[in-house]
Parts: structure tokens; sequence; C-alpha cells
């Protein structure tokens, strides 16, 4: 998933460029995600959360009549390996 990823201070843009938003600053990659089709799954990460989250389509209420909000700034897990 990283292949695509614009690190904090690779790409500087000036406030008169058209992509900077009429500021300067710094681009870096904001969240990233990968389809699974076949199993309707969303997997994404943030750049603030580096660990994948799976978004689980079949288990979603796709019929709701109102938004659905998930928190992807959710703490990070230690994955304990050798165990």
């Amino acid at each position: 998933m990283n292949n695509f990823d614009i690190h904090p201070g690779a790409i500087q843009l000036s406030s008169s460029n058209p992509y900077g938003g009429g500021g300067s600053g710094f681009e870096r990659t904001e969240w990233m995600s990968v389809s699974d089709f076949k199993n309707q799954v969303l997997y994404l990460k943030t750049f603030e959360n580096q660990h994948i989250q799976a978004l689980d389509m079949k288990k979603l209420n796709l019929a709701a009549k109102e938004v659905q909000y998930f928190d992807l700034q959710k703490a990070a897990q230690v994955v304990q390996l050798g165990q």
C-alpha cells in the first residue's frame, strides 16, 4: 500500500500553484485505500494511523436512510509476533 505515498516535505507547492488552494505548503498522502471487490471489503490506512483497517461492506446496512460515520483515528494496535 505504501508504493504511492507522498511523504511530508517531498512536494512543496507555492501559493500561486493552482493545486495549492491559494496557500503554500507541503503535500502528503492523507489516506490510502484498497478495495477487495470479491469479498466486499475496503482496506484503508491514514497518515496518523498506519495500521490497516478493514470495512466489511457485507455487514453494513446499505439501505440506511442516514449517513453512517466511522472513526478512522482509532489508536494503533500492537501485534505480538513470535508467541
